[in-house]
């Protein structure tokens, strides 16, 4: 069930333990069709913490994709 791994990365975000939350989102990146809903807060919600990461570029390409 994607929502507990789901609500982990959140809680991690909230956090501001934005290495966690990136490692969360990845695994469930990997696990979704792109199409998916939950794949585009996926994708927000990685975006966010990348931003929080310092790691600008790769939020844009998310954000870009979607």
């Amino acid at each position: 069930m994607i929502s507990l791994p789901l609500n982990q990365a959140e809680k991690a975000l909230e956090r501001g333990d934005y290495s966690e939350c990136i490692n969360i989102l990845k695994e469930l990146t990997n696990s979704n069709p792109p199409s998916d809903i939950e794949s585009a807060k996926i994708g927000v919600l990685l975006a966010t913490a990348y931003i929080g990461n310092g790691e600008n570029e790769k939020a844009i390409s998310i954000c870009r994709v979607l």
